[in-house]
């Protein structure tokens, strides 16, 4: 128990520290260019398959935090820097998406739409939703892990957000 509360300590601070960074930079970058972004197609590419991890972790926050909210052995401290983690997975998305001129409302959609497809596929087996909740977990881990490398990938290239 005391190392699942480290473990999710660290994750938050990371969280923490990347938030602030990244958020503002990418902003920053953004509106510098004037979202008039001239992207060869690597960069849009790396743009948006960033943005497509950054909205299936922001939901994947999203939903995590409202379980965690449900369970009284859970603080709220750590249920709100989920939260807050989801909001900025969520915003980095926004942003990015926005910068390419796609909604991100329609790319959450699909995301809901695959998320779906694939509980409909484990349906038969139960123990497979824990299987799928940890391999989303995992994935979120590693994008967190590579979170402000990916952004400053982004912005250090020309003519790149």
């Amino acid at each position: 128990m005391i190392k699942a509360e480290r473990s999710k300590t660290e994750v938050t601070t990371k969280m923490a520290s990347i938030k602030k960074v990244s958020s503002g930079l990418l902003f920053l970058l953004i509106a510098g260019k004037g979202l008039a972004l001239n992207l060869n197609s690597q960069q849009e590419d790396k743009s948006l398959k960033l943005a497509d991890a950054a909205l299936e972790c922001g939901i994947y926050y999203e939903f995590t935090a409202g379980g965690l909210a449900k369970n009284p052995n859970v603080s709220r401290g750590v249920v709100q820097t989920i939260t807050q983690n989801s909001k900025t997975l969520l915003h980095t998305a926004d942003l990015l998406y926005h910068a390419a001129g796609i909604s991100i409302e329609d790319r959450r959609k699909k995301v809901m739409q695959g998320a779906k497809e694939r509980l409909q596929k484990r349906k038969e087996n139960p123990g497979s939703y824990n299987e799928l909740i940890y391999e989303y977990g995992e994935k979120c881990k590693l994008l967190m892990d590579a979170y402000s490398y990916r952004i400053e990938s982004l912005s250090g290239e020309s003519n790149a957000i």
